[in-house]
């Protein structure tokens, strides 16, 4: 529960005499991870971190970006297995922690391509096994599972619409900066309208 992390941080915070505006507090607690054993990870690096240094501010700060990470690849695996409702959850709570959109359609773009691989060795008729080794991918047993579903859904010609889909979402990212977080919200619906296809 994100609540009791919450409290963590703020009980860390008067424990290690950090200082932080509320602002600055606001942006650690948006940085919270959905994933809990994520957030006791983050708890554990800095206990170890005081042990050896005095934690200050910025090691503070730093030890929470890991789960911009974290998050954002949880958003395109919900978002590219069909899980529209969970994944746009996270994209608001990117928006509030300043996520860079750029980095989100990367992030799109790198999975995107990733499945096409796949899919091309899985159309030779390749195993999901073999398709994963042939293609040299390093994945986590967490990840091969949605992987392994996301080939299920997606065939390659939604996958390249997709492609072309968020190669123009991030330059319009790019060129309209003020508004790049609405450009993600609408090639998140796109992706969903190829998911519901196949679901």
């Amino acid at each position: 529960d994100t609540s009791i992390f919450e409290s963590k941080v703020k009980n860390y915070i008067i424990k290690n005499e950090i200082k932080l505006s509320e602002s600055e507090l606001s942006k650690v607690l948006l940085k919270l991870s959905k994933d809990s054993k994520i957030n006791n990870n983050i708890f554990e690096k800095l206990d170890l971190i005081s042990l050896s240094n005095e934690v200050n501010t910025s090691t503070f700060f730093e030890s929470f970006d890991d789960n911009v990470e974290t998050d954002t690849n949880m958003l395109v695996d919900y978002s590219l297995c069909g899980e529209f409702s969970k994944a746009i959850n996270i994209l608001h709570k990117s928006k509030l922690s300043k996520v860079s959109s750029i980095l989100i359609c990367k992030k799109f773009l790198y999975k995107l391509k990733i499945i096409e691989s796949l899919l091309n060795y899985l159309g030779k008729g390749f195993s999901f096994e073999h398709a994963i080794s042939k293609s040299d991918i390093k994945v986590f047993f967490k990840e091969k599972n949605n992987l392994f579903k996301q080939t299920k859904i997606w065939n390659k010609k939604s996958v390249n619409l997709c492609i072309n889909k968020f190669i123009k979402t991030e330059i319009n990212c790019k060129l309209n900066s003020e508004i790049d977080y609405n450009y993600l919200e609408i090639a998140m619906m796109f992706i969903q309208l190829q998911t519901s296809k196949n679901l």
